[in-house]
């Protein structure tokens, strides 16, 4: 169910040119090459920071079921409708905030940049108590095609059975001409 706030959100984004933007905008035409990529490494560090606490928040509102009193039935919902996240950006913050909450070390690679939420959501449900720090370390600095292999190699490979099946052949049968 959207709330108000969604609505909120949608008339956000449909009005005119915020003004923000464009003192930004203007801001960043008049600065020289070397401070403009210095607030660049600046602001992706404050993201990272960013992303770190949005997980926490998530974990802590999940912990308290803060969503049920708001009319949500999930996180899930929770972050799809109210905080307006895509389906596959919610499942995936989701699945990293479950897994930080149980391995909080793999806040500091977050938050250091050596993984980043997708390769920790990828790896969260082979995550476990005695081989987590091994699979962490694994992944540090990896690219997401990487963490793929990685993951397949965890996973014990599902064994599907032969299935052998009778197949009907029907000839055609010409009328005769009697």
């Amino acid at each position: 169910q959207p709330s108000k706030n969604h609505t909120k959100l949608k008339s956000r984004r449909t009005s005119k040119t915020d003004p923000m933007l464009e003192e930004a905008r203007k801001k960043l035409e008049s600065l020289s090459d070397k401070r403009l990529l210095s607030e660049l490494e600046k602001l992706n560090y404050k993201e990272r920071q960013l992303k770190v606490l949005v997980l926490l928040y998530l974990s802590e509102l999940e912990s308290r079921k803060l969503y049920l009193p708001l009319g949500f039935s999930s996180l899930f919902d929770f972050c799809t409708y109210h905080l307006g996240y895509t389906r596959a950006t919610a499942a995936r913050r989701i699945r990293a905030a479950r897994a930080a909450s149980k391995h909080p070390e793999a806040l500091e690679l977050l938050l250091s940049g050596d993984i980043n939420i997708t390769t920790l959501s990828m790896i969260a449900d082979i995550l476990n108590q005695d081989r987590h720090e091994e699979i962490l370390s694994e992944i540090s600095g990896r690219s997401t095609r990487e963490v793929e292999l990685l993951v397949s190699r965890h996973r014990p490979e599902r064994v599907s059975r032969d299935m052998i099946r009778p197949v009907c052949v029907m000839r055609r049968v010409e009328e005769s001409a009697a």
